[in-house]
């Protein structure tokens, strides 16, 4: 048996020596010998109560012997069809024991309704084990949470006996469970490494002879075949393991091993997809004198097992179908009640993102890309909830919409409505089948650029990408080629740029505003808020009041656009657009781009075809590219609109985006600012600023004139190229390789910020970071100066000069010092508002008042 060969195991695997089998159907069932055991599986079945479940039940039933062992990968409940999710799954549970389910390893939708919810009513419901090997409580070596569950209580494994043959199933779940439920479902509860875990116990069970053959339910696995032939649930998990079995990922693969080189595989990993749609089957033969195996692995689409057999034959011929049968007509006509009642009507399909599986077939959920279905949930949010909890903005994640919107009318289904277009309660909670509860929270301008930022997701993530669902007031631009952390380069709301200081208030699911997808930047919101509702809800009314005059239809329209390699030559503005078509259902193939004057409808001054026929091309990418071009001269002082048709899409184009704002270098004395006049607060300040070419301002193009941008934020980076000037720019050794992650040659202001790092003015981030485009805060930019300053000595008061800052702030020092040397008087009510970004005028204040007291100017 594999486990007993270590050595060759992993030299095996080192070589590749491996096969694989997708979709084999067992037409070879008499090569198998007549006293194999059968280990049967399927994972993720979410509680497809609606998606012919008499078929999955006759299935299991025509490949089952009396030494069969049924094994499920977990997620049986959670993000389930309507019939079992307006029942809490309970159908679910009772088809599965009707099926006499063995074991199941516990999946993170498990955790759905948290964790008291899991140990008390669903394994009291289920007659089968849950099993978890790496669910601790309270810490690392915590006890397991699901003890008492399987052999004697472990937790973590179970035992059975086949002719004669005992049989070891060890489960575990994803370690990023915390990232994909609400985190209070968690609470308390560590996940440590599944394959550490599952190692542990199988040695453990090998070292005292326990078990004849040792399985792996492992709920977590890769999203290919090709990957999962290298990834670590094959590759790591010990050799005492004879069968791994994967979840969480949906995908499908079958990949065996000829460990002992007899010519015979003797070890397998599979995953089955989702949904019941596929059935593993491993079969096995044990030598008792060797203590090895010999296997056979097959992935069959259950369709196939039972093609030419009706349900009702199915139902006459397993008694175990039958009772299921029974179970899941009683929960639909439960169900039919609870759901058939209209909740609105659409015009046409509304979908989320179609693309390619690893199989190349084109399907649902493409959670990396913008979707209609996903911006009309975030629509919903914002419209239900801006008069009771004066939401701005309204968000959905994609991994929460789970179904679509179909116009055309399914007879055969009586949640489906009784006409084409009609959309049932039943189906709004197939879109959003989690009942999480609608949340508000408030995020400052800055923190919400964070929140897009964090689409992009982290190394090791199992998507690189998760496009967030948007309302329909907010769109940005983005360019992937910026470094991670400062891709998103202008954001809208309402139609007017973002302010990074302003609060806006966003509502969402509980799960994303707790910070579940890695969408941590929520969690340094404020004022968060239970609006008391859940999200079908919230949708559903939704759905009948915005359907009341007229059929709700898809939009196709983009809130996110891929604009990257902005070129500004004299007059002329440059740019590239990629990405501009959606995949959703119906969504067209754009063909023009326009730039359009003053408004969405303004005069078209620029036109320019879109490239690609295809919403997603041969290549699997999304169609729809343009590289434009355009005179600024002809927008005559008004803001450029981008249009894109037919889809739709229109958008400001910021001043950020299109580079309109121009460095200037002034001549001392001679430079005059349309937005500064004499007599404002911190005026000599600017206009020192100005004389002495350490702030540029800008020139508008289209008029002619300097502005100064007094209430404008200053950047990290601008605020280094301030300093860097007082300092008369001195030369600047540049190394190899650049002191931050997100600051690289050829970047704005790049010499200035290698420059202030050598100085130690700057410091950046414990990760490595400068966050460049982040605005300074007021206590930051007390840091930068005392460092400049060479960071004096003095004697710290008895009392905090501010009522706002205290002894153990970071930066308390810096703060003090500029308190004494004058260098800031704070507000009049006491305040230094160390968090508050720092404005350009009040930047020009700290700077002179500096200047004057170290005389860093003269002779410049």
């Amino acid at each position: 048996m594999s486990r007993r060969t270590t050595p060759s195991c992993i030299a095996a695997l080192a070589a590749g020596i491996l096969t694989t089998t997708s979709f084999v159907v067992p037409a070879y069932a008499d090569e198998t010998p007549s006293n194999a055991i059968d280990l049967l599986y399927f994972n993720d079945y979410h509680g497809r109560l609606d998606s012919r479940p008499v078929q999955f039940a006759g299935a299991i039933e025509s490949e089952r012997t009396e030494n069969s062992l049924l094994i499920s990968g977990g997620d049986n409940i959670g993000a389930s069809e309507y019939t079992s999710a307006s029942q809490q799954d309970n159908p679910t549970l009772d088809m599965l024991n009707a099926l006499d389910l063995d074991v199941s390893a516990v999946g993170n939708h498990e955790f759905d309704q948290g964790r008291d919810d899991l140990t008390g009513r669903v394994t009291d419901r289920a007659d089968f084990p849950y099993l978890a090997a790496n669910v601790r409580v309270g810490d690392a070596n915590g006890p397991l949470l699901m003890e008492g569950e399987g052999h004697d209580g472990s937790g973590a494994y179970d035992l059975f006996e086949r002719d004669g043959v005992t049989i070891a199933v060890i489960g575990a779940v994803t370690q990023a469970t915390p990232e994909k439920v609400a985190p209070s479902a968690v609470a308390g509860l560590v996940f440590t490494d599944p394959v550490a875990e599952v190692n542990a116990v199988a040695d453990q069970l090998e070292a005292d002879g326990t078990a004849d053959v040792i399985v792996a339910a492992y709920h977590d696995g890769s999203a290919t075949e090709a990957q999962a032939a290298t990834d670590r649930f094959w590759t790591e998990t010990s050799p005492n393991v004879d069968v791994i079995f994967g979840g969480d990922s949906h995908a499908e693969y079958n990949l065996t091993q000829d460990v002992d080189g007899d010519g015979t595989p003797d070890r397998a990993y599979m995953q089955t997809g989702s949904y019941g749609a596929n059935m593993g089957k491993v079969s096995f033969t044990y030598d008792s004198t060797t203590d090895s195996i010999d296997l056979t692995s097959t992935l069959t689409p259950t369709s196939q097992i039972v093609a030419g057999r009706s349900e009702d034959e199915l139902v006459a011929a397993y008694p175990r179908v039958a009772q299921v049968n029974t179970i899941v007509d009683s929960a639909v006509a439960v169900a039919n009640e609870i759901g058939s009642t209209p909740a609105g009507e659409i015009s046409a399909d509304i979908t989320t993102a179609f693309g390619a599986n690893s199989s190349g077939a084109v399907v649902r959920d493409d959670r990396q890309n913008e979707s209609a279905l996903g911006n009309l949930i975030g629509q919903a949010f914002r419209n239900e909830l801006a008069d009771s909890h004066g939401v701005d903005i309204g968000l959905i994640n994609p991994g929460g919409i789970r179904n679509e919107f179909y116009y055309a009318d399914n007879p055969a289904e009586s949640i489906d409505g009784d006409r084409d277009g009609v959309v049932t309660e039943a189906e709004s909670n197939n879109v959003l089948p989690f009942a999480n509860n609608m949340n508000t929270i408030d995020l400052t301008g800055a923190q919400f650029k964070q929140v897009l930022e964090q689409q992009w997701q982290p190394a090791g993530a199992s998507r690189a990408f998760l496009h967030l669902g948007l309302s329909e007031n907010v769109q940005y631009t983005f360019d992937e080629s910026r470094p991670p952390g400062d891709r998103i380069t202008s954001i809208t709301v309402d139609g007017a740029p973002i302010d990074p200081a302003a609060t806006y208030t966003v509502a969402s699911v509980s799960f994303l505003l707790d910070g579940g997808d890695g969408f941590t930047a929520f969690t340094e919101g404020t004022n968060f808020t239970d609006t008391g509702r859940i999200d079908r809800e919230v949708f559903s009314d939704y759905l009948g009041e915005a359907s009341a005059s007229a059929p709700v239809a898809p939009q196709f329209d983009r809130r996110a656009v891929n604009l990257s390699n902005v070129q500004t030559q004299g007059n002329t503005v440059s740019f590239d657009l990629k990405e501009l078509n959606m995949t959703s259902l119906g969504a067209p193939a754009n063909s023009q781009v326009q730039i359009r004057k003053g408004g969405a409808n303004g005069e078209v001054i620029a036109e320019t075809p879109v490239s690609g026929e295809a919403t997603r091309g041969a290549d699997g990418l999304i169609g729809g590219t343009a590289s434009v071009s355009f005179d600024r001269t002809r927008l005559g002082g008004e803001q450029a609109y981008l249009t894109v048709e037919p889809a739709g899409t229109a958008m400001l184009l910021t001043d950020s985006v299109l580079g309109q704002a121009t460095p200037v270098d002034p001549e001392p004395g001679t430079v005059t600012f349309t937005d500064v006049s004499e007599g404002m607060q911190h005026y000599e300040h600017i206009m020192w600023m100005a004389q002495n070419g350490i702030s540029r301002g800008w020139v508008n193009q289209d008029t002619g004139t300097a502005e100064f941008r007094p209430l404008q934020p200053v950047n990290r980076d601008a605020m280094a190229a301030f300093l860097y000037r007082m300092a008369g720019e001195p030369e600047v050794t540049l190394p190899e390789n650049s002191p931050f992650t997100d600051v690289t040659p050829g970047q704005a202001h790049y010499k200035a910020i290698v420059w202030a790092q050598q100085e130690g003015i700057v410091q950046g981030w414990a990760d490595g970071t400068f966050r460049p485009t982040q605005p300074i805060a007021r206590d930051a930019m007390a840091a930068f100066l005392y460092r400049m300053a060479g960071e004096p000595a003095g004697d710290l008061p008895a009392t905090s000069p501010f009522v706002d800052v205290n002894a153990d702030m970071q930066h308390y020092k810096a703060m003090v010092w500029m308190s004494q040397t004058g260098l800031s008087t704070g507000w009049e009510d006491g305040t230094y508002r160390p968090f508050s970004p720092t404005n350009r005028d009040a930047t020009a204040a700290f700077l002179h008042r500096f200047d004057q007291q170290f005389d860093l100017t003269t002779g410049n």
